[in-house]
């Protein structure tokens, strides 16, 4: 892998929702790796404050006309995972 970025960007929360924490890992190891010597990772989060103030363990949306889906959540020691999409 060709170390070309200046700067990586991960928004959204969207770090660390695999099962196993080994694969957040390789996803960092990616990362710096096709950073330029120097590079950034800018990584926006959410604390686990901020998580316990909105969540809630079931949501409704309807993506599109006609199709509705139910998500049951829970939070683990670790992270927030959907345990079920209908």
């Amino acid at each position: 892998m060709c170390a070309i970025f200046d700067i990586a960007i991960s928004l959204f929360t969207s770090f660390g929702y695999f099962e196993d924490p080994r694969d957040d890992q390789k996803v960092l190891a990616n990362v710096h790796a096709s950073l330029k010597p120097g590079g950034k990772l800018l990584m926006d989060m959410s604390g686990k404050e901020v998580i316990a103030r909105t969540f809630q363990p079931t949501g409704w949306s309807e993506p599109e006309p006609g199709t509705l889906v139910l998500q049951d959540r829970k939070v683990n020691a670790r992270r927030l995972v959907a345990v079920g999409v209908k």
